[in-house]
């Protein structure tokens, strides 16, 4: 389910496959700009949008693109130091602890 400008609705309904889910009306999240509900799933863009529904969905990808990948030290300094979640000591514990046990999947 999305909101969308009704100028965009063109776009969402013949590329997506979105269907109308409810009228235009101001919504405060968007400064009261008019937005429309609209729906999809993945049985109604296979329907409205087969193109598109090809395109996502038409091939499989392969098992190493789909593998996980260790973050780079760095970046998880920097998208920590960015947190509004967490304070910079707390990332330097987290990392730490990563370092020492692995994965918290494996814990």
């Amino acid at each position: 389910m999305i909101s969308i400008n009704p100028r965009h609705r063109t776009f969402y309904r013949k590329v997506m496959g979105f269907v109308p889910l409810g009228p235009w009306r101001p919504y405060p999240s968007v400064q009261n700009h008019p937005a429309e509900a609209y729906l999809l799933d993945v049985p109604l863009l296979q329907d409205n949008a087969p193109r598109m529904y090809q395109q996502i969905f038409g091939e499989w990808l392969p098992q190493p693109v789909l593998a996980p990948r260790r973050m780079l030290i760095e970046l998880v300094h920097y998208f920590g130091s960015h947190s509004s979640q967490a304070d910079a000591q707390s990332i330097i514990r987290i990392v730490a602890c990563t370092q020492q046990f692995g994965s918290p999947r494996r814990w």
